[in-house]
Order: C-alpha cells, then sequence, then structure tokens
C-alpha cells in the first residue's frame, strides 16, 4: 500500500484493488463522524460533567481522569495521557492515562517537550491540535516512545489557559491508525480549553488549601509548643531537679533521655511512659564517646545550639541522636542527649530539647551557687570557732542550720608556708576535699590571717 495525502490532514490507503480507502476506515472508528455544532454541544456537556464534579474531587489525578475520558470519547480513541508543565522548567510531566487498562506508572515515568521533540514542540508553538498520521514515518515524534507504545497515529492537544499552555494531552488508539478529522482537533481543542479553566481552578483550590493544612499544623505546633513551654517552666519553678526534667522530655517526646555533665558522668537516664525496657542513649557512654567518629560528629554540630548526630554503624551506634548542649554563657557544663526510638523525631523534639538544656543549665548554676554559698556559710563559721569571741548562741544557730555539731571533737591543723617559701598554698575548699579524699569523715577550712 501507498500513503496519499488528504484534506485535513486524514490519509488515505490506495489498495491492491485500486481502491481509496482513508485510515478513518481502516481503524473502526468508536463513534460516527458528528457535525461540528453536534461535536461543540458535547464539549459543553462534558465539560459540565467535569465542572460539576470539582467539588468533590480531592485529588489532581482524579480531575484529570475524567478529563482523559471525556476527551477520549469525544474524539472516539481508546487511550489517552495527560502531562501538566513542570512549575520549575518547561517541561511536561505525564500525570495520569486512560485505557482498557491501568497505564498511570508508565504515563508518570514520561516527559515532554524535551530536545528532539518536535511533535510536542509543535504543539507548543501553534497552541493548536497536531496530528501525527503514520507515527512510524513521521520525523517529529520521538521514535523509542512510539514504539515502546505501539503508537500508529496520534493527535496532541494543549491545554490552554489565560494565553498560555499548561498542560497536554495526547490521543491515539493503540496499534491502529486512526484519521483525526478536521472537527476531532476542534472538540478536542474546545474541550481542552474549557478543562484547562477546571484544571486551574482545582490548582488554586488545592494550594489553598494545602495553605489551610499547613497554618492548622502550624497552630497546632503552636499550641503544642506552648504547652510545653508551661510545663517546662512550671517544673523549674517547683523547683524540678535534673532527673525530673530528664522525665519531662522524655515523656513529652516519647523517646529514651539522658543528661550527662561536662566529664561525660551520666546523671540522669528517664524513658518515655509505656515504655518497660531501659534504653540507654548510648552517644556520650564511655565506650563510645572518645571514638573518632563520635568526636567529629559532636564538633561538627553547632557549639550553642546542638543538633542531630546520624547513625555511626561502624562504631555500633545504629540510631540517631539529638543533643543539646548545657551552657551557661560560653561554658558548656554537660549535654542533653535524646534517642531516636520507635519513632522519628517529630518537629518539636530539638525545640524540646533546647529549652530543657536551659532549664538544666539554671537549676545547675542554682545547686553551684547554693553550695557555694553554704561553703562559704561552713568556711565562716570555721573561722570563728578558730578565733573565738562570737556570740555563743548566734554561733549554734548557724552550726544547727548547717549540720554541724558544736560539741563534737575536732583537729585543728594549721597549713602555712614555710618563711621565705614560693609555694602556693591550695584554696581552703581544695584543701578540704583532700582532707576528705583521704578518710576524714568531714572538714571545714577557711583563710586564716
Amino acid at each position: 500500500m501507498a500513503a496519499l495525502d488528504t484534506p485535513h490532514g486524514a490519509s488515505t490507503v490506495r489498495s491492491r484493488e485500486g481502491r481509496d480507502v482513508t485510515a478513518k476506515t481502516l481503524a473502526d472508528p468508536v463513534r460516527p463522524v458528528a457535525t461540528r455544532e453536534a461535536a461543540y454541544q458535547a464539549a459543553i456537556r462534558a465539560f459540565g460533567d467535569v465542572a460539576g464534579a470539582l467539588g468533590d474531587l480531592r485529588e489532581i489525578d482524579d480531575l484529570l481522569h475524567l478529563i482523559a475520558k471525556h476527551i477520549c470519547e469525544l474524539v472516539g480513541v481508546q487511550r489517552c495521557s495527560v502531562y501538566l508543565r513542570d512549575e520549575d522548567s518547561d517541561l511536561f510531566r505525564g500525570q495520569v492515562g486512560h485505557d482498557h487498562k491501568d497505564i498511570d506508572a508508565r504515563v508518570k515515568r514520561l516527559t515532554a517537550g524535551v530536545p528532539g521533540d518536535e511533535f510536542t514542540g509543535e504543539i507548543l508553538r501553534t497552541k493548536a491540535p497536531v496530528v501525527l498520521q503514520d507515527a512510524r514515518t513521521d520525523p517529529r515524534p520521538i521514535k523509542s516512545t512510539m514504539r515502546n507504545w505501539n503508537i500508529r497515529s496520534m493527535m496532541g492537544v494543549p491545554m490552554v489557559a489565560r494565553g498560555e499552555v499548561i498542560g497536554l494531552v495526547f490521543l491515539d488508539d493503540e496499534d491502529r491508525l486512526h484519521a483525526f478529522t478536521a472537527i476531532d482537533q476542534d472538540i478536542a481543542a474546545a474541550f481542552a480549553d474549557l478543562a484547562a479553566v477546571a484544571i486551574n481552578q482545582a490548582q488554586m483550590t488545592g494550594k489553598l488549601r494545602s495553605s489551610l493544612e499547613t497554618v492548622a499544623r502550624q497552630n497546632q505546633l503552636l499550641r503544642r509548643a506552648a504547652t510545653i513551654e508551661d510545663r517546662l517552666t512550671k517544673l523549674v519553678l517547683e523547683g524540678g531537679d535534673i532527673s525530673e526534667i530528664a522525665a519531662a522530655v522524655a515523656t513529652l517526646t516519647a523517646k529514651p533521655c539522658a543528661v550527662y555533665d561536662a566529664r561525660g558522668e551520666r546523671l540522669a537516664l528517664e524513658m518515655p511512659p509505656g515504655l518497660e525496657e531501659s534504653i540507654v542513649p548510648k552517644l556520650l557512654e564511655p565506650q563510645f564517646r572518645d571514638a573518632p567518629a563520635v568526636v567529629d560528629a559532636l564538633a561538627a554540630l553547632d557549639a550553642s545550639r546542638g543538633g542531630v548526630v546520624e547513625p555511626l554503624p561502624a562504631v555500633g551506634l545504629n540510631h540517631r541522636f539529638m543533643v543539646a548542649p548545657v551552657a551557661v554563657r560560653d561554658d558548656i557544663w554537660g549535654r542533653l542527649v535524646l534517642m531516636e526510638y520507635q519513632s522519628r523525631f517529630g518537629a518539636l523534639d530539638m525545640h524540646v530539647c533546647r529549652r530543657a538544656a536551659t532549664n538544666i543549665a539554671v537549676e545547675m548554676s542554682a545547686e553551684r551557687r547554693a553550695a557555694t554559698a553554704e561553703w562559704n556559710a561552713r568556711a565562716s563559721l570555721a573561722g570563728e570557732m578558730i578565733r573565738g569571741g562570737a556570740d555563743a548562741a548566734s554561733l549554734r544557730r548557724r552550726a544547727d542550720y548547717l549540720g554541724i555539731r558544736l560539741d563534737a571533737p575536732r583537729v585543728l591543723c594549721l597549713i602555712r608556708a614555710a618563711e621565705g617559701s614560693t609555694v602556693e598554698l591550695p584554696m581552703p575548699r581544695a584543701a578540704a576535699a583532700r582532707f576528705i579524699e583521704a578518710g576524714a569523715p568531714a572538714a571545714l577550712a577557711t583563710s586564716f590571717a
């Protein structure tokens, strides 16, 4: 057979008997040829069905499936694929397909408008339907795609909204020639432009819905963050210790929590409610904290804000860890470690950790101030006991407050440097600590001049 050109882009094939038959005849059309007026009326009815469904369709793909179904029926073909313009490029990404079987997954792997795709290029230039009467011989399409999809004849139709092509529709009868008439092209173009309006509306509605959902999520996070702040603040005001703060973190995040001091000694370990086993966040445990990979991971974190340490399977750490420094001014007094266990880290977990680390720093600072104040009080009492002359009743009240028995036998040790010596004497507190380390049950020390 030899192909001949005919009006309206139809293809005529001359048979061996010398008769001219159109490819439309060979393709066994699904519907009879309609008048242009009837075709437009059918397109309007089809769009009415699409528009009526807009309020019920939650996903854009559902709308595109409905559009693909109706345009196939209007043109009289069995297969259709729908593409939408990519927001970040001039390419068109495959979205859905319509056929006697599910072809969505295959369509989603396709991209139209790539270099060499002259078929799509012509559609975009003309903003009008373009027909391939014989895709096997036409130089415009990408040959590999035509072969993979068994395409013989195809019509590409732009979906135009506000003068811009926002999508493409490709129509064909798999492995069969199909003569797309002028009426087919007009009705497809009319319906595609109407469909573009529906798609634009759906996309705007989707963005609005997404924005509203984002705002709702943000409001929910803000409310939860406020609840967390109230709980942690109340804990500090009520004098909660480090273990109680760690327990609150474990409860709020539903993850194991541990607190370490500056030397790496564990001060607290708490589990979330319902977790019967004791899971230790191992990152700063003695067998792991000096490993080069752990040292490097900690050094890479923000010194003042902390961060997340990814799994380090080479050293036996297969979970993620969230680390928040317990800092006072520029001094690191310790670290709070949260372990990702049973569930992923949430949006507020780092906020909880940092807020709790601040509370722990406040608690540790208060404990140090209290210890310093108590030591100063004890040193002052010791000085008056050595010098004598203080009011006995006042001395007794101060001793009782500090838990010191005045009637207990004591040994007085005077430490001084030899005359002419340059040796620096230890501070009173350090001297008392040395006596206690050496086995003394208690020691009071003070400067004496």
